[in-house]
């Protein structure tokens, strides 16, 4: 009941177990990272509309990474077409990107974060705007979702509880039985937010360490979406311990890595405050 809960029902978990129902590759992703299982070492068969919805996907969340919010916009219209049948995923998965993007936007995040806690409870229904159970089970689109909400609370003011979510979800990561290159689609972002936090309260060594670790996880697993992100957050620490070629070397390559990606919003941040504007990414 608590892996089914928010994804599927039990009698369909018991039918897709027992080889009678192929479940859709939502359900079958969620199910996966619920159970900390490699979702790579397994195949499904994806029907060619759950081929297209994965495909539009992907384009909006690139869309929503470049700050390319007509095109975000036009996309989002086209993905809601694929909620007719009121699933439960495809519903989650609508509403955190739509919160995402008026979160880019810089909207007000008071308004974002009630988006973004409607989007979670629509798998977790008795969410308390409170942290989770450390025994429960999450997928990476909750995950997503709760860092989102932590920067949210970062925005409004609340830096405690901001960080208390950020630490909580390092430490759950860290506790889950994901192998590397699994944990290494979602890991990256909260260390990068976590070491973005650390250098806020002074403990310069520590975020280093968290920036270096979600590093390597990046080149080590071509996950290039953080990586700039997390260079600009070792450039702070080095310029901090006054390692300044060593810190301009950092930005540098997050530099190149924001053209190479066309992400042209965060890359003019970065010539603006590269060092003392808070990273703080959005999406997973």
């Amino acid at each position: 009941e608590e892996l089914a809960d928010g994804i599927c029902s039990t009698g369909t978990l018991s039918k897709i177990e027992n080889g009678i129902q192929v479940p859709k590759r939502k359900t079958f992703t969620a199910l996966m990272q619920r159970l900390g299982e490699p979702e790579y070492l397994y195949s499904i068969h994806l029907s060619k509309e759950e081929m297209q919805e994965m495909k539009l996907c992907r384009q909006i969340e690139r869309s929503i990474w470049k700050e390319d919010f007509a095109k975000a916009e036009k996309l989002l219209k086209q993905y809601k077409l694929f909620l007719n049948e009121n699933t439960i995923l495809e519903s989650q998965s609508y509403q955190m990107m739509c919160a995402a993007w008026h979160a880019k936007q810089c909207k007000d995040p008071h308004h974002v974060m009630r988006e973004f806690e409607e989007a979670l409870r629509i798998t977790i229904k008795d969410y308390p705007n409170i942290l989770p159970k450390k025994r429960q089970w999450l997928t990476f689109e909750e995950i997503s979702i709760l860092n989102n909400i932590a920067v949210q609370y970062h925005r409004i003011g609340e830096t405690t509880k901001s960080f208390s979510y950020i630490e909580w979800l390092k430490e759950y990561l860290e506790q889950s039985n994901m192998d590397e290159e699994t944990l290494a689609r979602v890991y990256p972002v909260i260390l990068c937010n976590y070491a973005d936090m650390l250098w806020m309260k002074g403990r310069f060594d520590e975020a280093d360490m968290a920036a270096l670790y979600g590093i390597r996880l990046c080149k080590e697993y071509a996950q290039l979406m953080a990586l700039p992100h997390l260079f600009v957050t070792m450039a702070r620490g080095l310029t901090l311990k006054g390692k300044n070629k060593e810190a301009e070397e950092c930005l540098n390559q997050a530099e190149s890595l924001f053209c190479i990606m066309e992400c042209y919003g965060a890359l003019e941040r970065l010539r603006v405050n590269s060092r003392d504007s808070l990273t703080l990414l959005l999406y997973v």
